[in-house]
């Protein structure tokens, strides 16, 4: 299994290396390294428009093609943050879109800015050490517009809406979160709205309607990658790995599922393919994936270990 894992891209083998293996971080950053000059990573940049740092000719459009995107996949797969292509589209995104209530907004049709974008953003400023100013107001635009619930939905400024989305809230979470690894401004304002934020998940059972307990959407249920701005069960724990989060039982169903989603040979598929253009895809839908096998066995190993401090 590990070694069928390790003879991977190099964005899946150097998180192997990191998560799986406690290798140490001398290392896996060596594979780390090759992202930019090997495989998918290699393949991304390549696609980049070097004179205007832009993907697919557009900051957030068309999907899955823009800047906007093409960031995304590169920053969940491990590019190094001092990759200068990345840094450059960076810049755009702050020049582009940051408006004057603090937040993100590339919407000419908006006068606010949109919630689950502004999470993205701060997610990929942040992980690529962005040194401006401007960036630094997007969380207090993000702590002030969460809900009385924990979450957040990105359609409060267009409708009276009573329940926060699933969506807006894991954007926003992982974009407040990465911001908290870089930066120590409001850290403790930012820990405690995370921590509600994962509460209003958690009262939800990660995937279920918190009034019948039914499954909310279907497509949470999916093993997606990459999650483009979708929620499902495992980008939820995805994220308490990174947050470090003690065991709760109402994690538990979303745990079985992850389970129960493992072939009798001990693999896991990729499941769920959204609609929209792509440059490629990683893996083929529907097959035994290295990412989501990966994945899933990282989350096992954090929840045995949490399970154990109970």
């Amino acid at each position: 299994m590990i070694d069928w894992l390790l003879d991977s891209d190099p964005s899946v083998k150097w998180k192997v290396q990191r998560d799986l293996l406690d290798c140490k971080e001398k290392e896996y950053n060596k594979t780390r390294r090759l992202i930019s000059t090997k495989g998918w990573g290699k393949e991304l940049l390549s696609y980049q428009d070097i004179d205007t740092s832009l993907w697919a000719g557009g900051i957030y459009g068309p999907k899955w093609k823009s800047t906007t995107y093409t960031m995304l996949s590169l920053m969940r797969m491990g590019l190094c943050p001092d990759n200068k292509q990345a840094i450059n589209s960076c810049r755009l995104f702050l020049d582009k879109g940051h408006y004057k209530d603090g937040g993100i907004n590339f919407f000419k049709s908006m006068t606010v800015s949109e919630l689950c974008v502004s999470g993205l953003i701060l997610q990929i400023l942040s992980y690529f050490d962005i040194e401006d100013d401007r960036m630094h107001s997007i969380p207090g635009y993000l702590l002030d517009s969460q809900r009385p619930d924990g979450g957040w939905n990105c359609d409060d400024y267009r409708y009276k809406v009573s329940h926060s989305s699933f969506h807006t809230t894991i954007n926003v979470m992982e974009g407040l979160l990465e911001y908290s690894k870089k930066y120590s401004r409001n850290s403790s304002e930012i820990n405690k709205s995370l921590n509600a934020a994962v509460e209003f998940l958690l009262e939800h059972e990660v995937y279920k309607s918190s009034t019948t307990k039914e499954v909310f959407d279907i497509k949470m249920t999916y093993m997606a990658y990459p999650h483009r701005w979708k929620y499902d069960a495992f980008r939820f724990l995805d994220f308490l790995v990174d947050f470090e989060f003690g065991y709760d039982e109402r994690f538990e169903d979303a745990i079985s599922l992850l389970f129960k989603k493992r072939t009798k040979d001990g693999f896991w598929k990729m499941q769920g393919k959204y609609t929209g253009k792509v440059f490629f895809d990683f893996e083929p839908y529907g097959k035994i994936s290295k990412i989501n096998t990966y994945r899933a066995l990282r989350i096992i190993k954090w929840y045995e270990r949490v399970k154990l401090d109970v």
